[in-house]
C-alpha cells in the first residue's frame, strides 16, 4: 500500500492511499495530474526515499501528462520527511512557473 500526504502552510494530511503493485507509478502520476490546477509553465520536483528508479520513471510519467513543465527537479526527501514516509516513497510538489523579475528591466 502507498499513502500520499496532502499538505498545506498549517497542516499536513492524507489525501490517497494508493493499493496493489500494479502499475503504481503510473497511478500516481494520474492523480498529480488531475489534481494539478491549470498553468501555462509548471516547475514540478519529485522527491524519493531510497528509490531513484522510481523518481525517474514518475518524471518520465509527468513529462508524459504534461506539456507544459517548464524545469523538473529530482531529490531525496531526506531524514525528515523519510523517517514519516519510509524507504520507496516518492514525494511530488508542482507550482505555476514564474519568470524572476530582475530589477531595472521591465516586464
Amino acid at each position: 500500500m502507498w499513502w500520499m500526504i496532502g499538505a498545506s502552510v498549517a497542516s499536513c494530511f492524507v489525501v490517497l492511499f494508493l493499493f496493489g503493485r500494479r502499475n503504481r507509478i503510473g497511478r500516481f502520476a494520474r492523480y498529480v495530474a488531475k489534481r494539478t490546477p491549470p498553468a501555462k509553465s509548471l516547475d514540478v520536483a519529485i522527491g524519493h526515499s531510497l528509490c531513484p528508479d522510481d523518481a525517474v520513471e514518475l518524471e518520465r510519467q509527468l513529462h508524459r501528462l504534461f506539456d507544459n513543465i517548464h524545469r523538473t527537479t529530482v531529490t531525496d526527501v531526506g531524514a525528515a520527511l523519510g523517517v514519516h514516509c519510509g524507504p520507496g516513497s516518492l514525494v511530488v510538489a508542482t507550482q505555476p512557473y514564474t519568470r524572476p523579475e530582475i530589477k531595472g528591466q521591465s516586464p
